[in-house]
């Protein structure tokens, strides 16, 4: 099954990192660093990774508008992770 992945970090070398490993197995990945942009793009792709945000956004401000909005709120997250002591969140989500 091949994902159409978006991903928000404003951490370029996470970005190239994220995007090498998911794209090996021929996922589709779309990187942005501004949750504004993935507000507006997050309800056509299968899954978002939001891992590093710009002040004054946090990861968890994030996922809570994600939940907020109409056209993503209706998918349950599938795994949510926080790595303690850092600012990385992951919310994966399923069409």
């Amino acid at each position: 099954m091949q994902l159409s992945i978006l991903l928000l970090t404003i951490d370029r070398s996470a970005a190239d990192s994220l995007t090498a490993a998911l794209s090996k197995p021929g996922h589709g990945v779309t990187t942005v660093a501004d949750p504004v942009d993935l507000f507006a793009a997050a309800s056509g792709y299968s899954l978002v990774i939001v891992d590093r945000v710009k002040n004054p956004y946090t990861v968890a401000a994030v996922i809570e508008e994600l939940r907020r909005d109409e056209a993503t709120s209706s998918r349950s997250p599938r795994r949510t992770t926080s790595r303690s002591g850092s600012h990385c969140s992951r919310r994966a989500r399923t069409r």
